[in-house]
């Protein structure tokens, strides 16, 4: 790459920089005045569509001979997003401090102080509520709360457990105790893992969204988990007596690590599961979710 290309293509970065970051600014600032902070995936969506235009017929004409056709923009724009969005918004919610929140045992906010920090979130009590992939979750919590508004749902540990039970364990791990045929109730379990992790274990699909009033469909939007139904922040939910939250598919992972152990899995064989499951592609958050789930922390 000769170096007026290279330096056109910085151009090319730092404009684009710009434009982020004002669609970032005028989502939020319009899902505030409009009280609809659920709906900021969605706005940031509209808002991109319609600016993206603007930016294809800029670099085109602004910033020829840098790429070949309207195709090589349009991809462009589309990967420097994916890439840089994450930050963008981070730094957004950083320059713009808001709020403590107070939540009940049930997740609704009964309090807010008004402290000119990021927001905080808190139990009754006074312990500090944290988030399990706080670079996805905070598109859901960050802004402006109210009284009422839910935070998460409470799911107690018989709860979880019992729909586990209801579920079915996987009963074949449990017989690879028995001599001889042990090797093949051994692999019997994982072929029933398989076919579980994609049906009964699936609990994101098949019970938790369930639980929520609201539902976010998943598209191909930013916000969006591939094979998703749903958007990940639909929902929040707390396990038992912990201090953390999960949105939608991590609280799904959550079960899934624990419905494993109690099937009688090791840690070690479901992370490895796991991970291959996804071409050892998986996010950190997830597996930090599912190894929260099989300890039960």
């Amino acid at each position: 790459m000769n170096i007026d290309i290279r330096l056109k293509l910085g151009l090319v970065n730092q404009y684009l920089d710009d434009q982020i970051q004002g669609i970032v600014k005028e989502a939020f600032d319009d899902a505030i005045r409009n009280e609809a902070l659920d709906e900021i995936a969605t706005k940031l969506e509209a808002i991109f569509s319609v600016e993206k235009t603007k930016m294809i017929l800029t670099i085109q004409t602004a910033y020829s001979g840098v790429f070949y056709s309207v195709d090589d923009i349009v991809n462009y724009i589309d990967d420097y997003a994916e890439n840089h969005l994450e930050s963008i918004m981070n730094d957004y919610l950083r320059d713009n401090p808001l709020d403590d929140i107070i939540v009940n045992s049930d997740g609704i906010v009964v309090k807010i102080i008004d402290n000119d920090q990021p927001n905080r979130f808190f139990n009754e009590e006074g312990r500090e509520l944290f988030f399990n992939d706080p670079s996805v979750d905070s598109l859901y919590t960050q802004g402006i709360w109210r009284r009422g508004d839910r935070l998460f749902y409470q799911i107690p540990t018989k709860q979880m457990d019992d729909q586990i039970i209801l579920s079915g364990l996987i009963h074949q791990r449990l017989l690879t105790v028995i001599p001889i045929s042990g090797p093949g109730y051994w692999l019997w379990s994982w072929q029933q893992a398989v076919r579980k992790g994609h049906g009964d274990f699936d609990f994101a699909e098949n019970y938790l969204i369930d639980l929520s009033s609201e539902k976010m469909p998943s598209d191909s939007s930013l916000a969006s988990r591939n094979r998703a139904s749903w958007v990940d922040g639909t929902a929040f939910f707390k396990f038992g007596d912990t201090n953390n939250i999960y949105n939608l598919y991590d609280a799904g992972n959550y079960m899934w690590g624990r419905a494993m152990g109690m099937s009688g899995f090791s840690y070690s064989e479901i992370r490895f599961g796991s991970r291959a499951n996804e071409f050892f592609l998986d996010a950190e958050a997830d597996q930090r979710a599912i190894k929260k789930g099989f300890f039960n922390q």
